[in-house]
């Protein structure tokens, strides 16, 4: 279903302070204080790990090695896993078995299977005006590009440009200019300022702690905004070009983190999945770290287990660290997002997954990364190299996701009943 922009904005407006937006556009009842929505983000980055600087040394700080030293402010929220994957482990079995829990190799015409989530989708999406969102900041034209799934083995290509990911969530422009197009961005400039209006009678009526709410919202989507119409630069005889043209994978990274905060806050969507770059993929670089090469070949193969004085060990930290550094931003905004008597993040959980164990591949000692208690549901502020290791674990973790999401299954994937992973139910 479509929104014209104004209906879907006043939705927004109203919803910040009270009730989802879908809910207040379609006559759902409104969810209670304490009652608050769970959800879901799936952040995968590719290529394994370097262990001995991921997971926690001897001091039993889940935040004392490296790569996960960003997410220190939020140890208390983290639960650590070393776990085992199905498949021959490689980027082409990695991959599906990180979100399907099937060991399927991959090709272009073959069904790895429906991805978690989808699964919750499914089950949960009616609830939200899109039942998903899938984003990536570096996309690739095959199933190594696409971690989200359909039941039918159809895949969901991600969304890469900010302006277009903006677009799918924020509702398209109806006054004219192209769908989607530069000119559209231009015409509309910003879709908070149509609804103002009913924002500054929202502002005068709701209490401090709502109004502070209020506040945190309109600041997320507006920030979102003012990145697209700053990108628009003119040329010629003065049209626009796209924002997009400007965002790299640095930029993009964060955008795409700020409009899943943004989407979370109005309860657009309660599923995301969001591939930071493809699997075994040769063109993403790292200049901005002062990484050379691509992350594939050039990095990740060369790699081993933590040897200090190996230079593509030390680039292969320097990629990770960055990507925790972006999960730490993304959990930093969802906290600044009152929601009931806590904050948007109380009730989401966020699942840090990959395709390997190193660079150079492997599919034993998994790096997975749990935050966020999804309204108390789990257990955080643990390190678990054991309770969970085998494949049939981590398809319990996936399971438990989805149980956790208000989507009861036993069991996810193929292979034998997997059931719940029990140490991280709370």
């Amino acid at each position: 279903m479509k929104m014209r922009r104004r209906t879907l904005m006043r939705g927004l407006a109203a919803g910040l302070v009270s009730a989802p937006a879908t809910t207040m556009l379609y006559g759902g009842s409104a969810v209670a204080a304490g009652d608050a929505p769970r959800r879901l983000v799936i952040y995968w980055s590719p290529n394994g790990t370097v262990p001995d600087r991921f997971f926690p040394q001897g001091s039993g700080d889940l935040t004392s090695g490296q790569i996960l030293a960003p997410l220190a402010d939020h140890a208390d929220d983290l639960t650590v896993i070393r776990t085992t994957f199905g498949g021959t482990g490689d980027h082409k079995t990695g991959l599906p078995f990180s979100t399907t829990g099937r060991t399927a190799v991959i090709q272009d015409d073959e069904d790895a299977g429906i991805s978690i989530d989808q699964e919750i989708a499914n089950a949960i999406g009616g609830e939200t005006y899109r039942a998903s969102l899938t984003l990536a900041a570096q996309t690739k034209g095959n199933r190594r590009g696409y971690i989200s799934a359909n039941a039918d083995g159809s895949r969901n290509p991600p969304i890469k440009e900010v302006s277009s990911a903006f677009e799918y969530m924020m509702g398209p422009h109806t006054g004219g200019g192209g769908d989607d197009g530069p000119s559209d961005l231009v015409a509309r400039r910003s879709v908070l300022d149509t609804v103002m209006s009913d924002v500054q009678s929202l502002q005068a009526r709701v209490s401090p702690r709502d109004k502070m709410k209020l506040e945190a919202h309109l600041e997320a989507i507006r920030g979102l905004e003012q990145a697209l119409d700053g990108g628009l630069v003119a040329c010629g005889d003065g049209n626009p070009v796209s924002p997009d043209a400007s965002f790299d994978y640095e930029q993009r990274t964060r955008k795409h983190c700020e409009l899943i905060a943004a989407s979370f806050a109005c309860d657009l969507t309660r599923v995301v999945s969001f591939m930071t770059a493809p699997a075994g993929h040769d063109n993403t670089g790292f200049g901005f770290l002062g990484v050379g090469g691509d992350l594939h070949q050039g990095i990740a193969h060369s790699a081993t287990s933590g040897d200090q004085g190996n230079a593509a060990s030390d680039d292969m930290a320097k990629i990770h660290t960055y990507h925790a550094q972006q999960l730490a931003y993304l959990i930093d905004l969802l906290k600044q997002m009152p929601e009931g008597d806590g904050t948007v993040f109380d009730n989401t959980a966020i699942l840090w997954t990959n395709e390997c164990s190193v660079g150079n591949h492997g599919h034993t000692n998994i790096p997975v990364v749990l935050a966020g208690s999804m309204g108390g549901y789990l257990r955080t502020g643990q390190y678990l190299p054991e309770e969970l290791s085998s494949s049939r674990d981590y398809r319990s973790i996936l399971a438990t996701l989805a149980n956790g999401m208000g989507h009861p299954i036993d069991t996810f994937g193929d292979g034998d009943a997997s059931g719940l992973a029990s140490p991280l139910v709370a």
